[in-house]
């Protein structure tokens, strides 16, 4: 920004009888050409017969538009008559409404350096002064506070659903649904800093439990028979929004799919399959309801499982084709695949 102080305006009185006798020629005002009779203004060597014609060479103000006699600020090719003037052209703190020259832009909005280093809702990861805190120290902002689920029919609602969702895309039969229990950020069971390095809020997790009870002889202690239990549960946390919620329990239900109708796959495939196989099947139902935040989520995840999987699967299978991505799981032998994806290159390939 720069500080201008352009030649101020001279009056003068000229009489043409005595430029007659000096020989001169008319004077003509530089704006409107007119001859000019009488007084003038003499600005910079040139004349002006008026006021207005004067006023019609100065810089306009970009924010009021009017004229600029005097000092003046000049900012990016454009110039303004006083520091409110610029101020008002200034993008402002979305919180304090202060007008900020350098800003952090956060989702298309704009903050101050102290707003933007500030707490931010875990629910929309925006910037917020205040709002609630979950009991497992998650800060919700006021807008985000009436969304999120936190009541448990709701949620099983929203679950149900989502259990629907996957059978109709997947073209199978979950039966029952595993149990569902809503938890706290506590309750996950990765590295909560790593993820959250990497952009990644973990919000749910499906766990299999295989129980064998084996009888024997009281007598002789000979076995006489052992039987298996599998024991499902779904892990999710509260206080997600119900699309959150829909697309995590729609990827945790995908990991149940595949324990059930893909075993090779769950036992001994790769994190980035197993995850990216859930991915796929969350974005179809992201695309399906218009849940355009979480579908962006997924496909620009930077976790080199949950991402590069899903991008993996996306490549070469395409959106929404799940025949062919089951066709191919069913003859797969997960031991000849990578135990990591390389990472994406320019463009989106691999």
């Amino acid at each position: 920004m720069k500080l201008y102080n352009p030649s101020r305006p001279i009056w003068c009185l000229a009489l043409l009888a005595m430029l007659a006798v000096a020989g001169a020629a008319d004077i003509r005002c530089a704006t409107c050409g007119r001859t000019i009779r009488g007084r003038y203004i003499a600005v910079e060597g040139k004349a002006y017969c008026s006021q207005a014609c004067h006023q019609a060479t100065l810089p306009k103000c970009a924010t009021c538009n009017r004229p600029i006699s005097g000092r003046y600020l000049r900012q990016e090719d454009r110039n303004y008559c006083s520091q409110t003037c610029l101020d008002a052209t200034l993008p402002k703190c979305s919180i304090c409404g202060k007008p900020l020259r350098k800003f952090a832009e956060i989702k298309g909005r704009v903050y101050c350096h102290e707003h933007a280093e500030g707490p931010r809702c875990d629910a929309c990861g925006l910037p917020m002064t205040r709002g609630r805190e979950l009991p497992d120290k998650r800060l919700v902002c006021p807008a985000c506070s009436g969304r999120i689920v936190l009541d448990e029919r709701q949620a099983r609602l929203i679950y149900q659903r989502a259990g629907r969702e996957v059978e109709k895309l997947a073209g199978l039969d979950l039966g029952p649904l595993p149990p569902l229990e809503l938890v706290g950020r506590e309750a996950m069971p990765g590295n909560w800093q790593k993820l959250a390095m990497v952009d990644i809020q973990e919000r749910g997790f499906y766990r299999r439990e295989v129980i064998t009870d084996t009888y024997k002889d009281t007598a002789s202690g000979k076995v006489l028979r052992t039987e298996q239990q599998i024991k499902e549960t779904i892990h999710i946390l509260y206080g997600l929004t119900p699309e959150e919620l829909l697309c995590t329990a729609g990827h945790e239900l995908t990991h149940a799919l595949q324990a059930r109708f893909l075993p090779r796959v769950h036992d001994c495939g790769p994190l980035w399959l197993k995850e990216g196989i859930c991915q796929y099947l969350a974005a179809a139902i992201a695309r399906r309801h218009g849940h355009a935040d979480e579908l962006a989520a997924i496909e620009r995840s930077p976790h080199p499982a949950y991402g590069r999987g899903y991008r993996f699967l996306k490549r070469r299978f395409g959106e929404d084709n799940w025949p062919g991505l089951f066709a191919w799981l069913k003859t797969l032998d997960p031991s000849t695949l990578p135990a990591e994806l390389p990472e994406d290159l320019p463009g989106g390939a691999q």
